[in-house]
């Protein structure tokens, strides 16, 4: 198993990451979620985003389940 996460989604709200982690785990993928504590809200908003990262290994299935997810 390897050590190295990966990015498969960014610029969520911190709700939705978390949505999509839960998708991830539910289905057997170690997921998380990073940089939520930088995430602005509004039209003064800096942050790139809160990200979801996965194994490297589990990207393409993760990719799948992000699409199932979201239409």
């Amino acid at each position: 198993m390897s050590d190295q996460l990966v990015t498969i989604a960014s610029q969520l709200n911190p709700w939705e990451a978390h949505i999509l982690k839960g998708r991830l785990e539910a289905d057997g993928i170690f997921a998380v979620v990073i940089d939520e504590n930088n995430f602005s809200y509004g039209m003064w908003a800096t942050s790139s985003g809160v990200r979801v990262q996965v194994q490297s290994e589990n990207v393409a299935r993760a990719l799948e389940i992000k699409r199932g997810a979201h239409g």
